[in-house]
């Protein structure tokens, strides 16, 4: 993970500098401006400045007040950009090793939970690694200066402002490592609140089907409680941590202020060298409270890097490197899934032929499609592309330019027609596309049925018709379907059929499926019961 962290913030070294450069700008004029005040208020008390020095400290000051707000202006903005862009590629690089993993380690993950926790973590640690960069060696030298000119102005004062400082680090190392802990609870409770939450507004309609609104308001609550505990715990020490330095600090003013007075009283010290000292020991205050919050951002980022580093620390799924422009054979050798009765698999599957795969329900049939199309890594035996070893060929590529896989229920990521169409593609291949539905009644009669609809609210049946019509525009040599025809009346499934076998030369076809409607069109049934070979599972 800090090989991808040091490679992303190199690409935005010249603006960290810039945001470096406007920090340190606005620090230093923020830092003089007190002084400005002091040497003004002390000129007017011993009756030192004329009218002309009078015009100069104004135009002076408005200017310095000016400067700062622009300043700060393109600070925030500067930083703002800088959050949000380093954020961003931090959280595409973790989303892309997320893909990379094996299938097996991240099917079973809640979505929504899992992206709660990947955006939350990446802007904790993100908004930290700026505010190193940039703030904190400003604000760092800022509180240098200050504690020198201090104890340049009053020894007393001086040791006054190294005892909060130390006082305050010591106490915050003390209960920081707890902070650490408490919010690691309170993080990973509330994503599983939250991504309880989005699963019952999911299943609305199951909810109602199966009258179970009572049972998820229950299981709601409880995670609601356990969310409700660990967030109370964490902001009762969250915020002892956070306001520690601000009561000690509150002494600390009252005792300044009544030295100060008797200082003043006795012409030990003046007027505007009280100003200038109260304003730098507000300074150093509010620079001991950064550091108090920094330190505070740095346990609560390191319960996120260490989240995030599993995904860099997993081994993401091996691919190789060959690449085959045709697929004319896939050949399975012993695989050995480890579900239930599944032990032993021997099948291969030619090109210019359809097959069906069938099989009780829970067999292991759509985990041997996964397991065939390199997404699940097997559990011993081969697989073989134009007897070319799997773990030798590019399955992603495979995948991505000569597979087609509908699944049971097909994904329906958009609302419009033309956009679920084209997912993957450019804009431009939808012509390409369009061309090829109207090559085919069987596509047509589909894409006239299904185009200007809202997608999102189709059917089982109309889910599948999409599902078929975008498998079947892309032109794959290879097509894959887990129950394409459950949904589907006699005349689509005929329609459908007819289709696939009009287009089998040169593709591999499997259907995966229970309807007996459909083996009349297939070359061959692949009977799947625990074990497949070629002499007493193919008919």
């Amino acid at each position: 993970m800090r090989e991808s962290l040091f490679i992303i913030f190199s690409k935005y070294l010249l603006k960290i500098i810039v945001l470096l450069i406007l920090t340190g700008m606005g620090i230093f004029f923020t830092s003089q401006i007190p002084r400005m005040m002091g040497s003004f208020i002390d000129s007017l008390q011993f009756n030192k400045l004329t009218d002309v020095r009078i015009i100069k400290f104004g135009y002076t000051f408005l200017l310095s007040t000016f400067i700062l707000a622009i300043t700060n202006y393109n600070e925030s903005i500067q930083r703002t950009y800088l959050s949000n862009s380093i954020t961003i590629e931090l959280y595409h690089d973790i989303i892309k090793k997320i893909e990379k993993l094996p299938f097996v380690n991240t099917k079973n993950t809640e979505a929504s939970e899992e992206n709660n926790i990947v955006t939350t973590d990446c802007n904790e640690i993100i908004s930290l690694l700026i505010n190193l960069l940039t703030n904190f060696p400003v604000r760092l030298f800022l509180i240098m200066y200050l504690v020198v000119f201090i104890f340049k102005a009053n020894i007393m004062f001086g040791v006054l402002v190294l005892i909060i400082c130390i006082t305050n680090v010591l106490f915050s190392n003390y209960i920081g490592k707890r902070v650490t802990k408490l919010n690691n609870i309170y993080r990973t409770s509330q994503s599983k609140f939250v991504s309880f939450s989005t699963e019952r507004l999911r299943n609305k309609k199951f909810i109602k089907i199966n009258a179970i609104s009572d049972w998820y308001e229950q299981r709601s609550m409880e995670n609601f409680d356990i969310f409700l505990r660990t967030t109370i715990s964490y902001s009762k020490t969250a915020y002892i941590f956070s306001n520690f330095s601000f009561y000690i600090n509150q002494f600390a003013t009252l005792f300044l202020l009544t030295i100060s007075g008797f200082l003043i009283n006795k012409n030990l010290m003046s007027i505007g060298n009280f100003i200038t000292l109260n304003s730098y020991f507000l300074l150093v205050n509010s620079q001991i409270g950064y550091f108090v919050s920094l330190l505070k951002q740095v346990f609560d980022s390191k319960a996120s890097y260490l989240r995030l580093s599993r995904y860099f620390n997993d081994k993401p799924f091996r691919d190789g490197d060959i690449i085959i422009d045709e697929i004319k054979s896939i050949s399975v050798k012993g695989l050995n899934l480890l579900f239930g009765k599944a032990s032993k698999i021997d099948v291969k599957f030619n090109i210019s032929n359809i097959y069906c795969i069938v099989g009780e329900n829970g067999i292991g049939k759509s985990t041997f499609i996964d397991t065939l199309i390199g997404l699940f890594p097997n559990h011993g035996g081969d697989i073989f592309y134009n007897e070319i070893h799997l773990d030798k060929l590019n399955s992603a590529y495979i995948r991505e330019n000569k597979i087609s896989y509908m699944e049971q229920t097909p994904t329906i990521i958009f609302e419009n027609f033309d956009d679920n169409l084209s997912i993957g593609y450019e804009k431009n291949n939808l012509n390409v596309f369009r061309n090829r539905i109207k090559d085919s009644l069987f596509l047509n009669s589909i894409a006239e049925d299904l185009n200007g609809l809202n997608c999102k609210n189709f059917s089982s049946g109309e889910k599948i018709k999409l599902g078929i019509l975008m498998s079947l525009v892309k032109e794959r040599n290879i097509l894959i379907y887990d129950e394409p025809t459950a949904n589907l009346d006699d005349a689509s499934v005929s329609l459908f059929m007819n289709e696939l076998l009009k287009i089998k030369e040169n593709k591999i076809i499997i259907l995966v499926s229970h309807d007996s409607r459909i083996i009349n069109y297939v070359d061959a049934v692949v009977r799947f019961n625990g074990f497949i070979n070629d002499s007493n599972n193919i008919d």
